[in-house]
């Protein structure tokens, strides 16, 4: 039985495959497809900076920030005073 790396390489190598890489040229190069294309790019696109989720709101809301600073008193975080965190 031939190896699964024997079978790929005859399938890259034959003269059907480059016959299908000839007509997926061929269809790319026709406008109506090439808009499709790029339609499918902007999607794909969109969804990887949305990570799934709906478009963000034009004005999300703003972060609080007051009370962030007073929370903790300097040097006593939750390891205890004079921790050096990280290392």
């Amino acid at each position: 039985m031939a190896s699964i790396t024997t079978k790929i390489n005859e399938l890259l190598h034959s003269p059907k495959t480059r016959e299908m890489v000839d007509k997926a040229k061929a269809a790319a190069t026709k406008p109506e497809n090439r808009q499709k294309i790029k339609d499918m790019q902007a999607k794909v696109t969109n969804r990887a900076h949305s990570h799934g989720s709906p478009s963000p709101s034009p004005n999300p809301p703003a972060m609080p920030t007051s009370g962030y600073e007073t929370d903790v008193a300097p040097g006593t975080g939750r390891d205890g005073p004079g921790s050096n965190p990280g290392h």
